[in-house]
C-alpha cells in the first residue's frame, strides 16, 4: 500500500509536468487541450540522430554563456552528459536534467527548442522540497517565471522518484491501457484529470515548439517507461 501511494504521487507529479499549466483560476478539465497534448506528444520523436546532439549540446552551452538563454539556475547544476535529443515537427529538442546531487528533484530539467540552428524557445522546470514537505515549482519560460508555487503533493526523494518511474513502466507493459489509464494506474478519477490539465498551460498556450519541449523534457527525464506508459495511455 505505501509503494502504490507513493506511485500515485510520482505519476500525480509527472503528469502535472505533462499536461502543464492552464492560464486560468479554474480547475475545469479541457479534453480538446487533453486530444491536442496526446497528438503532440504522439508526434514527438524519441528516437532522433544522436549524432547531432553533440552539435546542439554545445549551441546550449554558448547560448547560456553568452546569455541569451537567460539561465536561473546554476550551469554547474545541469547535467549535460545525461542530456538528450528529441525533434518535434521541425524542431530540435535539447532536454538537459539537474544533476541528481543538487537539491533538486530529478524530474528538474531545461528543454531548449532549435529551429535552423537558432534558439526558439526554452523553459526551465525546478521542483524542490518545500517548507511543508510538498513539491515545490519554480518554472521559467523564456527566462521569465511563468510559476512558482506548492504543488500541494507531498514531497518524495530522488530516490524514491526513481523508483517509482521503474514500476511505472512495469504497469504501462503489463496493461492495454486506454485513454483513461492514468486514472486507471493512479486509481484515481476525473479529477486527477483535471490537475493535470491544470499544469504545462504556460507554454502550452505560447507556441507548439515551447510546448512540445515542455512534454518532450519531462517525458525524457522520466524516462523510457513515463514514455511508453504517456503514449500508450494517449493512443
Amino acid at each position: 500500500m505505501k509503494k502504490l501511494f507513493k506511485l500515485t504521487l510520482i505519476l500525480g507529479i509527472v503528469l502535472s509536468f505533462i499536461a502543464m499549466p492552464f492560464i486560468s483560476s479554474a480547475a475545469s478539465v479541457n479534453s480538446t487541450n487533453s486530444n491536442n497534448m496526446s497528438k503532440m506528444i504522439k508526434e514527438i520523436n524519441f528516437e532522433t540522430d544522436q549524432k547531432q546532439f553533440s552539435k546542439y549540446l554545445n549551441l546550449a552551452k554558448v547560448g547560456m554563456l553568452d546569455k541569451s538563454i537567460d539561465l536561473k539556475t546554476t550551469i554547474s547544476n545541469l547535467d549535460f552528459e545525461a542530456s538528450k535529443l528529441t525533434e518535434y515537427d521541425g524542431f530540435m529538442l535539447l532536454t538537459i536534467p539537474f544533476k541528481e546531487d543538487s537539491h533538486f528533484n530529478v524530474l528538474s530539467n531545461i528543454t531548449i527548442a532549435f529551429k535552423n540552428d537558432k534558439v526558439v524557445n526554452y523553459s526551465e522546470q525546478q521542483l524542490t522540497k518545500s517548507e511543508n514537505n510538498t513539491f515545490w515549482i519554480n518554472q521559467f519560460i523564456d527566462g521569465k517565471q511563468a510559476r512558482n508555487e506548492d504543488l500541494a503533493i507531498d514531497y518524495v526523494s530522488n530516490e524514491e522518484t526513481k523508483t517509482a518511474i521503474k514500476e511505472i513502466q512495469q504497469l504501462s507493459t503489463q496493461r492495454g491501457l486506454n485513454m483513461s489509464c492514468f486514472a486507471a494506474v493512479v486509481g484515481a478519477s476525473g479529477g486527477v484529470i483535471g490537475v493535470i490539465l491544470k499544469l504545462c498551460g504556460a507554454p502550452c498556450s505560447l507556441a507548439p515548439p515551447i510546448c512540445a519541449g515542455c512534454l518532450a523534457g519531462i517525458v525524457v527525464v522520466g524516462g523510457g517507461g513515463i514514455i511508453g506508459a504517456v503514449v500508450t495511455c494517449w493512443k
